[in-house]
């Protein structure tokens, strides 16, 4: 299910008859901020305390006890699964396995077993970028007596949709375009930008309005692009952006024949420039040019991309 489904089911459920095993799924390098977002919704179900959404940490209102692949011990975690807490009080147990899904090979005959019952106090939270390489027992448990959340990145073009709506969660307003100023200075790492909606909401405690001065003066994030994001760029038809992206990258000396040859594999997949011949003209003139050095290769590409992201 998605997290929207996700929140919807919590806000109908009895909190006597929620399941006992709740895995997150999605890159926890983009989506960790969702995630713990959705740990609040849920604590927030199992006490009936609103509260919960607005704290710092969900751990001011439910004990919680976090494991991960690099300190897990079987005997320690379990054992803190089937504790029975002081005065009966809910806990969660969070088992991070971040990119380590073969670790679900280990735990896999305990899950089914813990599966296989049914506890009142103690939930189990499971976060993994992906969840595979588990038993056919296991997956037919899971569809049964578990609730798996997928947790998708937003695409480039709705981060500011999401910027907005977390803003919105703290009583703040941004408009669109400073929203993607503030997606363009950050990337769509969900961590970073929920660490820097953060920042802007605790610098504007006195106003209602956060405005692009802000965000140029207070978020000094320099960020990092990567060759897929320059592809999608020119997708996008964001020329100013795509030469900003493929600047950088040659800053970072990053080969401009590897550069050339991702966006012709990227673009040739794209629906949209498969049969575009004039594309490929651009791309194999590009080419040329810098076989036979008539151009530099840094001005080839720089060149390229504006005509490509047109």
């Amino acid at each position: 299910m998605q997290p929207a489904e996700f929140i919807r089911k919590l806000g109908s459920a009895n909190p006597q008859e929620l399941p006992s095993i709740y895995i997150f799924v999605g890159p926890n390098k983009f989506t960790f901020a969702l995630k713990e977002q959705g740990l609040k919704y849920l604590g927030a179900t199992i006490l009936q305390d609103k509260k919960v959404l607005d704290a710092d940490s969900i751990s001011d209102y439910i004990e919680i006890k976090r494991f991960g692949t690099h300190d897990y011990k079987e005997s320690d975690f379990w054992n803190e699964v089937y504790a029975v807490p002081f005065l009966n009080k809910p806990r969660l147990v969070i088992l991070n396995l971040g990119e380590k899904t073969d670790f679900i090979n280990k735990i896999s005959q305990s899950l089914e077993e813990y599966l296989s019952k049914r506890s009142f106090f103690t939930k189990v939270v499971i976060l993994a970028d992906k969840w595979e390489g588990y038993s056919l027992f296991l997956g037919k448990l899971v569809r049964q007596k578990a609730w798996v959340i997928e947790y998708l990145v937003p695409s480039e073009r709705r981060l500011p949709d999401w910027v907005i709506s977390e803003l919105a969660r703290y009583n703040k307003k941004i408009g669109q375009r400073d929203a993607r100023l503030l997606t363009e200075k950050t990337g769509n790492n969900l961590s970073e930008l929920s660490s820097n909606i953060h920042k802007l909401v605790l610098l504007h405690k006195g106003s209602q309005y956060i405005t692009a001065d802000s965000v140029r003066n207070f978020i000094d994030i320099q960020r990092n692009y990567d060759i897929k994001e320059l592809a999608e760029s020119i997708v996008n038809k964001q020329p100013a952006q795509s030469l900003v992206i493929a600047n950088q990258l040659l800053r970072k000396g990053e080969s401009v024949n590897k550069i050339i040859g991702y966006l012709r594999s990227f673009l040739r997949q794209d629906y949209r420039f498969q049969d575009d011949k004039d594309v490929i003209a651009k791309l194999l003139k590009t080419d040329l040019s810098i076989k036979t050095s008539l151009l530099s290769e840094d001005l080839a590409l720089q060149l390229l991309v504006i005509k490509l992201s047109q």
